[in-house]
């Protein structure tokens, strides 16, 4: 899938955009898939609030959320073309942290980013 093109849904919270499709039943519970995401980010070392509605969030974070997405539902490979290109300078930085974090997963994961 290309992710160059958000698949967020801007309403929803972090948290839901998640697990939307991923979560097993019918039902959700908010306390439950916000505390389980808030781990999960802090693992991968990964800033973003869970409880945070989409629409609000910057390029920057979109894209953080998308990742946190990916590996959320245990993605194993991991490709990604020019992330920074639409980024201000303050999210370059920032958005360049979370590469450590990524080497924490329980399964085997290949990433690549193309400059």
């Amino acid at each position: 899938m290309d992710r160059s093109i958000f698949t967020l849904v801007p309403p929803l919270s972090v948290a839901e955009n998640i697990v939307l499709g991923y979560n097993p039943g019918l039902l959700l519970d908010p306390k439950g898939i916000q505390q389980s995401v808030a781990d999960a980010a802090r693992r991968f070392g990964i800033d973003v609030k869970p409880n945070a509605l989409v629409r609000h969030l910057s390029v920057g974070e979109q894209q953080r959320v998308e990742i946190l997405k990916a590996l959320y539902r245990k993605a194993r490979v991991l490709i990604m073309d020019e992330p920074t290109a639409v980024l201000v300078p303050q999210e370059v930085d920032i958005f360049s942290k979370p590469w450590t974090g990524f080497v924490k997963t329980a399964y085997p994961l290949s990433l690549s980013a193309i400059s």
